[in-house]
């Protein structure tokens, strides 16, 4: 009786409404398998996400337990292993070891610039001067007269604007 009914059904279903499930259908499948293939069973798509590692820097007694480890054994390895850090990082530190000793492990070495770039005097000579006689000129316009005067990209507006800012002509 059941199996009557479903044919019965199944002709009511019209050509246009028959084509419009199977498409849905089919979007459904494709969709699941393009991410990942997995689906639970209310059809709904489960993603994964990828956990990224975080490792924090090393402490200055990692270091110091590493190289004296190292020392101990001249096992590369088994010091890494027992300081907890990696192979890498072993490497990274062991020049410094070498070169200046555990004084040299206290400190992580600074990525701020040194010896910061800073614009020759002759240029800020003559943007105080133009500031001078000019006073309406911003820096852009002095910047262009600099430029003009010694040669392309000489000194940029913000440049400029730090000479007068510190020279308190801003």
């Amino acid at each position: 009786m059941q199996l009557n009914s479903a044919r019965i059904e199944q002709k009511r279903l019209s050509n246009s409404q028959r084509a419009k499930t199977q498409k849905t259908e089919t979007d459904k499948s494709s969709l699941s398998t393009s991410v990942n293939g997995e689906t639970n069973t209310n059809g709904e798509i489960k993603t994964k996400v990828k956990k990224q590692n975080y490792f924090p820097p090393t402490t200055a007694e990692q270091r110091r337990l590493l190289f004296e480890t190292w020392e101990k054994t001249g096992n590369i390895q088994e010091s890494c292993r027992i300081a907890g850090v990696s192979r890498t990082t072993f490497y990274h530190w062991r020049e410094r070891f070498l070169a200046e000793g555990f004084e040299a492990l206290e400190r992580p070495r600074s990525n701020a610039p040194h010896r910061p770039r800073r614009v020759a005097s002759h240029i800020e000579q003559r943007v105080i001067e133009m500031r001078q006689r000019h006073p309406t000129w911003g820096k852009l316009r002095i910047s262009k007269e600099v430029n003009r005067q010694i040669g392309p990209k000489a000194i940029s507006p913000n440049s400029v604007m730090r000479i007068l800012v510190r020279e308190n002509i801003w």
